[in-house]
């Protein structure tokens, strides 16, 4: 339909300047020349202007595919990086506790940008009784229950991890005063020994925690750092477990500096 118009607007054009430039000329529109004036218009124009609408609908269409292509790559590139963040997230986590696996707690343990800190090694009391007692499922249930009480007293700067068995780490990003970190730590063994945790048949599963702590302000050792937690996790066991020992802080010396909750004072 474009294109009949366009040779009707090409005829009445061609018409037009017959009629004008013609008798300017001084010459005379006979019936050849209005035939002239007549078709060729019609038989140029309308194959020309139907070519170049199609051409133009055919480019108009290839945008819009193009478009659409477009916004299906940005859907898809968005999906994509949702599945690799959240693999990602998948790879750094325990399966069972949905804490930082270990590699990934040290990693963010040495990564931590922080002049101040602590480490709280955590251990299940007497974790091999129940699940030789209760059963390995069972076993697992308490994990769960100690790794979201531990979640639940941790602050939005702090991170954990499970180190592998029924041993969890905490981090705490700017914390090294020993009655802030004996608080904290008191709290989570008091919220693991609260749970009241029964099997199908109605035991009860009794559920506590030793906690052996160390804190920097200087040196950022880490691994230093972690084997002094691990040296007051063994402390805490060795004095009868369901305690926390605090081991003070790395840059000061920490061989005097065991304290538990019952040797620490409010505000010490």
């Amino acid at each position: 339909m474009r294109s009949f118009v366009a040779a009707l607007v090409s005829i009445a054009a061609s018409l037009a300047i017959c009629f004008t430039i013609v008798p300017i000329t001084g010459g005379s529109l006979d019936g050849v020349g209005l035939i002239m004036a007549t078709v060729c218009p019609l038989v140029i124009a309308w194959p020309a202007s139907a070519l170049q609408f199609y051409q133009y609908e055919r480019l108009r269409e290839t945008r819009l595919a193009l478009a659409e292509s477009h916004r299906k790559l940005e859907t898809m590139h968005g999906e994509l990086k949702q599945a690799h963040e959240a693999l990602a997230f998948t790879a750094s986590r325990d399966a069972m506790t949905g804490a930082l696996n270990r590699e990934n707690f040290m990693l963010a343990l040495k990564d931590a940008r922080c002049r101040t800190g602590t480490v709280l090694f955590i251990d299940a009391d007497h974790f091999k009784t129940i699940n030789d007692t209760f059963g390995h499922l069972t076993g697992d249930e308490a994990l769960k229950s100690i790794a979201d009480r531990i979640n639940a007293c941790i602050r939005g700067e702090d991170f954990f991890g499970r180190l592998g068995g029924e041993e969890f780490a905490v981090f705490l990003h700017g914390v090294h005063e020993n009655h802030k970190v004996l608080a904290i730590a008191q709290r989570i063994c008091d919220e693991v020994s609260a749970v009241e945790m029964m099997t199908a048949d109605g035991a009860v599963v009794p559920l506590s925690i030793s906690i052996g702590t160390a804190s920097f302000t200087r040196s950022r050792d880490m691994d230093r750092l972690c084997k002094e937690a691990d040296n007051q996790l063994y402390e805490a066991k060795r004095r009868g477990r369901n305690r926390v020992v605090v081991g003070g802080n790395i840059d000061v010396g920490v061989a005097n500096a065991e304290i538990t909750s019952a040797d620490l004072a409010p505000g010490a």
